[in-house]
């Protein structure tokens, strides 16, 4: 746990050097994440995103994930525009160590497949797409999907349905 919080610390560091070069998706990502700070601020629940689409509006709510819209509208109130995307890129490295770790914890032993969990949340796509594009709907959910391979490996019925259900909703 604390090398994968470690790798995520360097990942932060590395994006919130003031050379980033903000990708395609960033100002989309930014414009969303402020009227999500706005709306959780006043206790509302977005539906409809209207600095979308030169003003006219969108339901972004509706058919993007929510995981990462909601998550960045959070980090966005707390901790300002400029560290929240390095801090959303760091939290999807967490969660893809930690995901791919338990998925690993399957057929190998614990310490290969903690190393096996730090090369995958390192790994350079994961970078690519969080320092270059700013897609971090994609970085969520390539870290979400070793999670999907372990609940349809689960022998459960009923951890295999609340895990699909887990990861398909986000």
């Amino acid at each position: 746990m604390a090398s994968s919080l470690l790798v995520a610390a360097l990942v932060i560091g590395f994006c919130a050097y003031p050379p980033w070069p903000r990708g395609d998706d960033y100002r989309f990502h930014i414009s969303v994440w402020a009227e999500t700070a706005g709306r959780i601020q006043h206790l509302e629940i977005p539906r409809w995103n209207a600095e979308q689409a030169f003003g006219l509006g969108e339901p972004t709510y509706l058919f993007y994930p929510p995981l990462s819209i909601y998550l960045g509208g959070l980090l966005t109130l707390l901790f300002g525009h400029y560290w929240a995307p390095p801090l959303l890129c760091g939290i999807a490295m967490v969660a893809a160590a930690l995901s791919m770790r338990l998925c690993a914890s399957l057929w190998l032993e614990p310490v290969p497949a903690w190393i096996v969990s730090l090369l995958y949340c390192a790994n350079p796509y994961f970078l690519l797409v969080g320092w270059i594009r700013g897609s971090c709907a994609e970085i969520f959910s390539a870290a979400l999907s070793p999670l999907l391979f372990y609940f349809t490996s689960v022998e459960s019925t009923r951890y295999r349905f609340v895990g699909r259900a887990f990861i398909v909703s986000p």
